[in-house]
């Protein structure tokens, strides 16, 4: 009588299954990510140098901190998983992480841009609620993978209000880019949810391209950093005396 196979774990069946499924991704699933790191912390810890007083170099510090951190922790989850348990690990990390960049891109601003109790009220707000969808994503991600991912634009758009201070202190240029590069981060989360545009399918995907729009924002989000925390407030125009109000009356017009 011919013995039967020894019949195999349903966990290795769930392993291999996965290991499939995982090495079928994109090509470029996590390197756009990687191949940023250095040259994001490089830019964040050049704008942290050389900002204006101490605070704003202990802000702009935190601001480097967490969006490289952001990155890695992509870049990690997305190129060094290798069982299912290290991607639940890691899966964590890299959405725990996104709100401490959300929270920490708007740490320098706020401190260099509004009156120092409106700035602490305002990154009290931040992080605390950065906190709470850190803790959400942490107990709930196995459930949902979802779970408070609606936090991260409420989150994101709740910095708008610091556009008319930065425009206000550091120029246009700069209100700009902070408005641009949360429309950037918009745009990309919708086409990311709509999982198009499906480019380059085993290659570049529609995941590759949320990537980029995420290294967009990065973008702009560090240049309007760069010129808040290192360029100085322009010069407060003062009521003109009597003195000078004489003069300009009096002064010769040819």
């Amino acid at each position: 009588m011919a013995s039967r196979p020894p019949r195999v774990p349903e966990v290795v069946v769930d392993d291999v299954e996965w290991l499939a499924a995982w090495a079928a991704r994109p090509v470029m699933r996590g390197w756009l990510h990687a191949g940023a790191i250095p040259l994001v912390a490089a830019g964040a810890a050049f704008a942290a140098t050389r900002a204006q007083t101490r605070p704003v170099r202990i802000a702009s510090g935190v601001y480097a901190g967490s969006v490289t951190a952001m990155l890695s922790a992509s870049a990690a989850y997305h190129r060094l998983t290798r069982t299912p348990g290290q991607a639940r690990v890691l899966r964590r990390a890299d959405h725990v992480a996104i709100f401490g960049a959300i929270a920490g891109t708007m740490t320098p601003i706020a401190v260099v841009s509004l009156p120092p109790r409106a700035a602490a009220a305002a990154l009290t707000g931040m992080w605390g609620a950065a906190t709470a969808g850190m803790v959400t994503k942490f107990a709930y991600m196995d459930r949902s993978p979802s779970t408070g991912s609606w936090l991260y634009a409420t989150l994101g758009w709740l910095g708008a209000g610091l556009v008319i201070p930065v425009a206000q202190r550091s120029g246009w240029v700069a209100a700009a880019e902070l408005a641009g590069g949360g429309v950037v981060y918009s745009v990309g989360a919708a086409l990311f949810r709509a999982k198009r545009p499906d480019l380059f399918p085993g290659v570049f995907g529609y995941h590759e391209v949320w990537h980029t729009f995420v290294l967009a924002g990065v973008g702009l989000h560090l240049d309007a950093v760069r010129r808040v925390v290192t360029e100085p407030a322009p010069p407060v125009a003062l009521p003109a005396g009597p003195v000078e109000r004489l003069r300009s009356i009096v002064r010769p017009r040819w």
